[in-house]
């Protein structure tokens, strides 16, 4: 996390907006994607995350995935337009196993 009374240098707003046109470019197929594997039951749960300081920025996203272990999550994700087009920063992942106590009906 950068300092907050710190602005962020040039290098990093190019990279950033350079993310958010790529969001935006695939976007819709993106969305697409995810409707299909969240009919098939593989995507319980996505969706970005808002920034702590700022609901208006988006900071990340979340997914909840439903597979018999974290190479299957893994292949979900590779095969996703966001990652395949960089949307995603992929040295921030991170996986992890969710144990079940209370399922919604």
């Amino acid at each position: 996390m950068f300092p907050q009374n710190r602005p962020l240098s040039s290098g990093h707003r190019t990279i950033r907006i350079q993310m958010h046109t790529r969001r935006l470019d695939v976007r819709a197929e993106h969305k697409i994607r995810l409707d299909r594997l969240t009919d098939e039951g593989i995507i319980k749960i996505a969706g970005p995350l808002a920034d702590p300081t700022n609901s208006d920025k988006l900071n990340g996203s979340s997914l909840v995935v439903e597979a018999e272990n974290v190479a299957a999550v893994c292949a979900v994700l590779e095969q996703d337009l966001y990652w395949t087009r960089n949307v995603w920063d992929k040295e921030k992942l991170d996986i992890r196993a969710i144990t079940v106590s209370i399922n919604a009906r």
